[in-house]
Formats: structure tokens, sequence, C-alpha cells
């Protein structure tokens, strides 16, 4: 077996709904780095806007990329014309010793291409929030071959935003 696929069955084993997000918790703010590399905060970019926020891994990802290829052609547009950001974000960090050897063995080394120096990846989650901030709705995966699409998102806006 694979690391990979002995980290992704960890995760998906793993209880982590005490440390998830949940709808009506409030969304906390944080310093990000936008596209052009400049600091600025999520609560900066919703701007007291309903937003739609993904956490994808990486731009080394290709899970990542079609992803947000997808979201970009069918989301942002859509969103767009309510007025809704999307605000993707990656801190581009993996959790295990054994994460880490798996990715050095392909030649990423995290450490050099995460922005904090760290070597943790987030699980690909979108979280809709409102425009205090709160959150409204979330997906989390752990396999991190699947992704939430962008008709989900779109039916959750639907219903949370009108």
């Amino acid at each position: 077996m694979s690391l990979t696929r002995a980290e992704q069955r960890e995760l998906a084993a793993a209880d982590r709904h005490a440390t998830e997000a949940a709808p009506g918790d409030r969304m906390p703010d944080g310093n990000l780095l936008d596209v052009a590399g400049q600091p600025t905060t999520l609560a900066a970019a919703l701007s007291s806007r309903p937003g739609v926020i993904v956490f994808y891994r990486g731009g080394w990802c290709p899970y990542c990329n079609i992803a947000l290829r997808a979201y970009q052609a069918q989301l942002v547009p859509a969103l767009a014309e309510q007025g809704i950001p999307l605000v993707a974000i990656s801190p581009q960090s993996p959790d295990s010793d054994g994460a880490r050897a798996a990715q050095l063995q392909l030649g990423l080394d995290l450490t050099k291409v995460n922005a904090d120096g760290t070597t943790t990846l987030p699980m690909p989650t979108v979280i809709i929030v409102d425009s205090a901030g709160v959150v409204r709705w979330i997906d989390v995966h752990a396999d991190y071959t699947s992704r939430t699409e962008p008709d989900q998102v779109l039916r959750a806006i639907a219903q949370i935003i009108g």
C-alpha cells in the first residue's frame, strides 16, 4: 500500500468533526497572501459580503487544478452575478512523516513551496459564509481525489442566500 493511500485511510477513519467548522460557527479571519503575493486577510477579501471559500492543497496538485478550473468556469461567473466572491486558499502544508517521505520521493518538498514553510496539507473543503462571516454550509473531503461539485455549491447558495 502506498504511503498516500495509507494517509487517506487514516484521514477517513479519523474523527475530524471535533475540529472541523460547522454551520453556525464564525469563520476565523486570517492573514493571507493575495494572488500578487501581497498581504491581505480573509475579512478584506470578503468585504462584509457572503462568500465561497475553497481550501485546496496547492498548485502542484492535479486534482486541485481540475477543481479550480471547474470553479473558475462554472462558479465564478454565477457567483459574480450575485456579488459573491470566491476566495481560494492554499496554506500548502502534509500531516505525517510518511506523507512527507512520499512527497520527497516524488520530488516535492513542500517546505520550499509552502508560504509558511510547513508540510501540512488542508483537506479539500468548500465553505459558504454569510455577510457576517458565519459558516452556513461546509463540504469537507478527506479523500484528496474527491471535490465538491460546482452545482452543489450553487444549490447551497440558492438555499442560503436566495
